[in-house]
């Protein structure tokens, strides 16, 4: 049997360190805006297929939730835990 746990405080992993730069490369050249970062320290060669696969799939990335059609808001929605009780701080 599998337990899921809804604590966020068991859930919560530490952000991975950047351990170098990155470059903002536009995968549609009519929607420039629709990036992805790469390191920039990768191998020219590398660096190139990553670019040709991602541009090859690029249909299947969703950059909002407008070209998320069909899905649930359930699956894409939050919820801030806030106690509505306490006094806004601002």
């Amino acid at each position: 049997m599998v337990v899921l746990s809804t604590s966020v405080e068991e859930n919560r992993r530490p952000c991975p360190k950047l351990t170098s730069k990155v470059v903002s490369i536009p995968l549609d050249p009519i929607y420039l805006e629709r990036t992805v970062q790469l390191r920039k320290d990768l191998y020219p060669m590398m660096r190139d297929e990553i670019i040709q696969l991602l541009g090859r799939y690029m249909l299947v990335f969703a950059f909002n939730t407008l070209e998320m059609l069909g899905i649930a808001p359930k699956v894409i929605e939050h919820k801030l835990s806030v106690d509505l009780n306490l006094k806004l701080v601002i």
